[in-house]
């Protein structure tokens, strides 16, 4: 039984804690001695907590599975189970989760505090004193609880970052898929072509193209794009998608260069750009035509690759330097033998290092596969040569190699047999697609070949090609421009307001700090025709729709020229709220090629 003093200092200190502000707490107490159980009990139940009383060590785990408390207290002096094997057991059951434990004692000494620590207890108090140290007991639950809670904030913390590390690699994921369907094509499993790619992270900025022309023979290009990841890849959509489209219409090597070339200048950031080489197979002659900008040279061996029969080095600078006309296209011509074998790498493996640091370099890369001779596994011997060198070294660049053996069986092509996937129109279908892209985004990336590829290889619409990118680049435009740039395109009324306007952008872009795009294409089917809605929606202050609707096809200053063309070219093209929405509506049919 408590005596009068005892409940009277018990009373007076529950006042003293006791403010109506605290937080409150479930706490689980075991413990087999009444009177202690019931003195803590009371004095927790006053201050505003939840208390659940057991009297022995299976009853507490039993207790604790269902109940699941914010705190336990428990006596190390328990029947069935004793304290310490309950805490043992308690913890385990708790796993990742942090439930404090305070384990009462009526050992004093030192080893038996250490006890209650190493058995799992976060802390101890020693119970024989219970009624004079009441403000200890709270404030110890208090501070463990700031511990839990700043415990469950982590923890939740760490679930929320898991989770989004899985959605971003989830979205990589399907973004590395995209580009591996815009830019891999079957022409590279066909024997005669051997290759070695990998990159140093989920996107690969090395190109390695091969396509067959209309006409016959193969068109084989490898590239580098600057820099790796993501940002380099960007850059290899549109790169690709000309390469693909021009060699299947049967375009020249020059003509794909210039178109590449002026792309490529167009849309990376200053002091981005592609080396590139191209080898261009010639159907029914024994002969190549090589274009070299900025890779490593270009090796043709003999057949038993004893001699080395032309190494064609660099002759033009990378794509997407310089302007125009400027660019150098000539090819040089070589003659070629059934059994020889030509090489083309990127830096990747000539720049490659050991764990030494000592590079591979393009001689190394020689001498590997002249020690190959006539081997019919020499390309992987070169292969097992370069990963041994490398091996253990951190990989520093995108990595391509690849081996052709002339043949005539390399270039021969049936153009009815192998038709190319790009040009299948497809039936109508429901889809939709967003993106949207921030202040960062906005300096580094141009959304227009990519959405405009996207369509392609979803519904397969090649021949409104040209019409579904202009209607793109003219709405992406204008909301970059004048909505999220603010820019005036009442500058460009002569030559040298072209030239202060692009000055302008290319200033505005490098500083853009804040701000946004957002694109949403949505295709509906409606029987044998299709309907693409493009909505387009910028961060931008807009303009009174109801004052510039009606001009919008009259060419005002607000959307300059390009909009009457891309309401020529479209259903509808309505601008909404403030006037940095547009929505467009592109429709077409299976069946006819549009007008």
């Amino acid at each position: 039984m408590q005596d009068s003093t005892s409940v009277s200092r018990l009373e007076k200190t529950i006042d003293n804690l006791y403010d109506g502000n605290n937080p409150v707490y479930t706490v689980l107490l075991a413990s087999s001695d009444n009177v202690t159980s019931q003195e803590l009990a009371l004095l927790l139940t006053n201050d505003g907590h939840t208390v659940w009383q057991t009297g022995n060590g299976a009853q507490l785990i039993e207790t604790f599975d269902w109940q699941q408390p914010d705190i336990i207290i428990v006596d190390t002096d328990m029947p069935v189970i004793g304290g310490h094997d309950a805490t043992r057991l308690i913890k385990k059951l708790a796993g990742d989760s942090y439930i404090p434990v305070i384990l009462m004692t009526a050992d004093a000494d030192k080893k038996a505090k250490v006890r209650c620590l190493e058995n799992g207890g976060d802390d101890f108090i020693n119970k024989s004193c219970l009624t004079c140290n009441y403000e200890l007991i709270i404030a110890k639950i208090r501070a463990l609880m700031r511990t839990s809670a700043l415990y469950r904030k982590l923890e939740q913390q760490a679930g929320a970052l898991k989770h989004h590390q899985q959605m971003i690699y989830a979205e990589q994921q399907t973004a590395r898929h995209l580009f591996e369907k815009f830019m891999h094509s079957d022409v590279l499993e066909i024997s005669g072509i051997r290759y070695l790619q990998f990159s140093m992270g989920m996107f690969n900025g090395d190109l390695l193209l091969a396509a067959y022309k209309p006409t016959g023979g193969l068109r084989v290009m490898i590239g580098d794009m600057t820099g790796h990841g993501l940002s380099a890849a960007v850059g290899s959509v549109p790169t690709s998608e000309i390469f693909y489209s021009m060699t299947a219409k049967g375009y020249t090597v020059s003509d794909i260069l210039l178109e590449i070339n002026n792309k490529l200048r167009r849309i990376l950031p200053t002091g981005n750009f592609c080396a590139a080489c191209f080898v261009d197979f010639e159907c029914n002659r024994q002969q190549i035509s090589v274009w070299n900008g900025g890779m490593p040279d270009v090796l043709l061996l003999d057949s038993k690759r004893e001699n080395i029969k032309e190494k064609i080095g660099s002759c033009a600078l990378p794509l997407g330097i310089i302007d125009g006309e400027a660019l150098n296209t000539s090819v040089v011509y070589i003659d070629i033998m059934p059994g020889d074998h030509l090489y083309l790498c990127s830096d990747g493996v000539t720049e490659a290092r050991n764990k030494r640091g000592d590079m591979y370099g393009q001689q190394r890369l020689l001498d590997s596969i002249m020690q190959q001779g006539g081997a019919s596994d020499a390309f992987d011997g070169v292969k097992r040569h370069f990963e041994a060198f490398t091996a253990d070294a951190p990989v520093s660049d995108d990595t391509t190699l690849v081996e052709i053996t002339c043949s005539r069986g390399l270039i021969e092509h049936d153009s009815a047999e192998q038709e190319n996937p790009q040009e299948k129109e497809r039936a109508p279908t429901a889809w939709s697609v967003e993106l949207h892209l921030d202040a960062d985004a906005l300096k580094e990336t141009d959304p227009r070949p990519l959405l405009t590829q996207l369509v392609m290889d979803v519904q397969g619409m090649q021949k409104h090609r040209d019409r579904l990118f202009t209607i793109l680049a003219e709405l992406f435009s204008n909301a970059l421009e004048h909505g999220v740039l603010g820019l005036d395109s009442a500058l460009k009324c002569d030559h040298k307001g072209f030239i202060e306007y692009y000055e302008q952008r290319k200033q505005k872009l490098a500083s853009l700090d804040s701000g946004w795009v957002r694109i949403t294409m949505e295709h509906r089917p409606v029987g044998c025709r299709g309907e693409l809605h493009i909505t387009i929606e910028d961060s931008g202050k807009g303009f009174d729709v109801r004052d510039g609707q009606a001009g919008l096809s009259e060419n005002t200053t607000h959307s300059g020229r390009g909009i009457a063309l891309v309401r020529s070219l479209c259903k509808d093209l309505i601008y909404e709220g403030r006037g940095n929405r547009v929505h467009a509506v592109y429709t077409w049919d299976s069946c006819d090629a549009p007008p």
